[in-house]
This record gives C-alpha cells, structure tokens and sequence, in this order.
C-alpha cells in the first residue's frame, strides 16, 4: 500500500475499512487507530521487498563500478544527464577522485562524455596510481555545450573520419558550421590545440579575430567554386598579439556555454578573497566537533521544510576544495541568512560542527557571499 499513489478518499475508506476488521478482531478503538496512524505515515515512503532488492543490487553494482572504473562510470553518469544534482556536482565528485577533466575538442571529444588516459594525476588526498594501467580522464562531450545544434555535432564528428583538422581554415572549409557556432567551440577552448605557423598555440581572442575575417571569405570562396573544395591552402595572415583571456574570463566562458566551470575548481578564483581568511577544509571538521568555524561552501543542493511549529529551516550540501559536507540552517539562522542563497555561491558559512553518529556537518549561524 502506498499513500502516495492514493487519493484522500481511497485511503479514509481504507481506513474506515481496517478500524472495522481490526475491532472485530478484538482490538480497542485506541489500538486500531494508532495502528493505522503508523501504516498511513509509512505508506508515504514505504515500497515493497521486491523494490528494496533490485535498489540494492543496483547500489552494489554502481558501486563497484565507481570503484574500480571511476573514470567510465562517471562518464556515463554525466552522459545520462539526470540525477539529483547539477551536471557539476558530478563533475566535483570526478575531480575528487583524481581523475583529470577535459574541456570539448573537435578532434577528439564525441557526442556524449568520454574517457580517456593521461599521465596519472596527483589530488591532495592521494596519489591516484590505481589510474596507471586505465583511463583517467574524461572529456567533456558536445552535448554539455549550450546553444550547439545537433546538425553541428553531427557535421564536425562525421567530417573527422576523413582526418583530424588541423587548423581552424581546414575545419571551415570541411564543415558549414554557422559562424556563431564556430565562435562558440572556440570560446569554451574546442580548439586550443591550434597553432600558428611558428608552432605556437594561439589564444582564444586570436582565433576569434581569425574567424571574424576569415569566416566570410570561405563562405564567398566556396559559394563561387561552387561547393567544391580546393586542396591549395588559404593564403597564412599575419594575427595581432592578443593576451589569452585571464582565468576569470575563461570559467565565465565555461559558465555561459558548458553550465559550470570546468579548469579549475569554482572556489579556486576566490582563493585571494579577504573572507578566505580563517576558513578551515571540511576535511579537518573531525578536529572542531562542538566549536564554531567558518568554512567555504559552493551549494550543490538544498531542501526547504517546515516545522511543526510552521516554520521554515533548511538543509543544504555545500562543497568546498576538499569535498562534500552536509550544514543545517534552523529557523532562526533561516530567517536571518536564508535570503543569501540566490545562487550557488561561493559563500562563508559560519557555524559549529556537528557530530551525530559519525557523521560531521555544520549547524549554521551565519552565511555570507565571497
């Protein structure tokens, strides 16, 4: 029975149902409806052994998965594009493990996530050598990209079976990608790797000049060939020195077109702010159970409930540079700091750590924005 899947009615005639079985059966009046006070609380949740069995199975297996193929199954996590939480909540837990990731290419990134293998990498928790024989990177897939049609991803994967491209005039002589497109891989680094004729790579505002005048001139040169490719090189043009974009720049870039930031953890730009200062990692909260810290928190997810008394409080995942941590606001850090949650932060949480059955989280006083 769940009371989830029944109306009001359905359940007061089960009710009125159960009461009369369960006097007839010789029990009080007080009894029968305490008991099925009970029954209707856990109808609300409650699902059958069978449910519970295949949810365990899957637990284990996902686990194993996560375990001993870290980089595929987060992958496929990411590629699924569900879950309780935003794609870069995922993508924090990916980092976590040590595990390196990889902004979209055209030469190499697909429909989907995927995985890859690079030189073991070195997280502040370990050294990783598990990923020595296996991959452990993954690369971000086209369809994390925002504003980037199907047709495209389709064209520019299709058009790498005929090779890699090798410069940002051969990818638009191969494909008919729209310009804003173009300018959209290039902004979220698609095309890093391409260089100039001194072999040195060029920056993203280089290759943006480059396309601005280049762009119209293919489009008119293959309107006049006809369609018909030519084999014989565009004639090389001389690019301004143009600074790459600061790493400010860049993860705004990674925000606006993949959704999250992607180089580097989103703390990391705030790592220079004043109200930095005095924090502690949620990896040492073992050390303050019952004092007062302050810690930094990018929100992951947060659930608003109210008391029997009518009031709101809440529970909140915040992530820091180390991990996940878990902080409660009750009503009267509710109404004083709640209204500072309007986006995932980062924020300074102040608050004394909580330990309840070896589980570390902050019951918080105070929030506040970096």
């Amino acid at each position: 029975m769940s009371g989830k899947e029944r109306s009001a009615n359905e359940m007061e005639k089960l009710q009125e149902h159960f009461i009369r079985k369960a006097l007839v059966n010789g029990l009080s009046e007080e009894i029968a409806h305490e008991i099925w006070r009970q029954i209707a609380s856990f109808a609300g949740y409650a699902f059958c052994k069978a449910h519970s069995a295949s949810y365990a199975q899957l637990s284990f297996k996902v686990a194993y998965l996560k375990a001993h193929y870290p980089a595929e199954f987060m992958a496929a996590v990411l590629s699924n594009q569900g879950g309780f939480y935003h794609p870069s909540v995922y993508l924090s837990e990916t980092r976590h493990l040590g595990l390196r990731i990889l902004l979209p290419d055209i030469n190499k990134s697909h429909y989907h996530y995927t995985t890859e293998t690079y030189p073991p990498v070195e997280t502040n928790r370990q050294k990783v050598s598990r990923f020595s024989r296996q991959c452990n990177a993954v690369r971000i897939g086209f369809l994390q990209i925002k504003y980037l049609s199907r047709s495209t991803i389709t064209a520019v994967i299709n058009q790498r079976k005929n090779g890699p491209y090798a410069s940002l005039e051969d990818f638009l002589l191969r494909t008919d990608v729209p310009c804003s497109e173009v300018e959209i891989l290039i902004k979220i680094g698609a095309m890093n790797f391409i260089q100039n004729a001194t072999m040195k790579t060029l920056t993203i505002p280089q290759l943006l000049w480059k396309l601005k005048l280049l762009y119209p001139l293919i489009q008119k040169w293959k309107t006049k060939r006809n369609g018909i490719i030519a084999k014989e090189p565009l004639s090389s043009m001389e690019l301004p020195d143009l600074p790459e974009y600061s790493l400010k720049e860049r993860i705004k870039l990674e925000e606006e077109y993949l959704g999250m930031p992607v180089s580097v953890h989103p703390i990391v730009p705030y790592l220079q702010n004043k109200k930095m200062n005095g924090t502690v990692s949620s990896r040492h909260f073992k050390r303050y159970v019952g004092k007062i810290v302050r810690v930094v928190g990018w929100l992951t997810a947060l659930k608003r409930i109210t008391t029997s008394k009518g009031e709101y409080m809440l529970f909140i995942s915040f992530e820091d540079m180390d991990g996940f941590y878990e902080a409660t606001l009750f009503p009267q850090a509710y109404s004083q700091s709640g209204s500072m949650l309007t986006d995932r932060g980062p924020y300074r949480v102040t608050g004394t750590v909580n330990n309840e059955y070896g589980s570390l989280s902050i019951n918080v006083a105070t929030i506040q924005h970096l």
